[in-house]
């Protein structure tokens, strides 16, 4: 007995979907049930990324800091529809810039690793994400 089915998602639901879709196997077993009958199942996940041509402009989405506080390192993770060259600058509460980051980044979801001898004093932080197409800010917390 066999059962499939397809989710498909609109290009600007993918990052969402992905950080809401999360599977442990090993404490939570996939199950259907007909009558009285128990059904294993099996999950299979394909990446199948489509880019759309006629997107002009680049959508993104800047996601939270991870881990936040932090006190040596501090992952920071962005969603791209299209390749693009961004800039990544890091604030203090005065708005000065205290670290920047620029490069071109691929479609998809990219990650900047931020260390601890970027940041001068234990405090909040901003940090700016910068694109032809718009500009996106967060806070994040460094314990020294």
């Amino acid at each position: 007995w066999l059962m499939s089915f397809d989710v498909v998602l609109k290009k600007d639901d993918l990052s969402r979907f992905v950080k809401a879709l999360h599977f442990e196997t090993d404490r939570l077993k996939a199950e259907c049930y007909n009558e009285d009958v128990v059904h294993p199942l099996n999950l299979r996940v394909n990446n199948q990324e489509t880019l759309d041509p006629s997107m002009t402009d680049t959508k993104f989405e800047l996601m939270a800091n991870v881990p936040n506080p932090f006190s040596n390192t501090t992952s920071i993770k962005f969603y791209l529809s299209n390749e693009s060259s961004i800039e990544l600058n890091v604030l203090d509460v005065n708005g000065r810039v205290i670290h920047t980051v620029k490069g071109v980044y691929a479609a998809g979801l990219n990650e900047i690793t931020l260390h601890a001898k970027n940041f001068p004093t234990s405090g909040m932080y901003y940090y700016r994400l910068s694109l032809d197409s718009g500009t996106a800010i967060r806070k994040m917390i460094f314990i020294k």
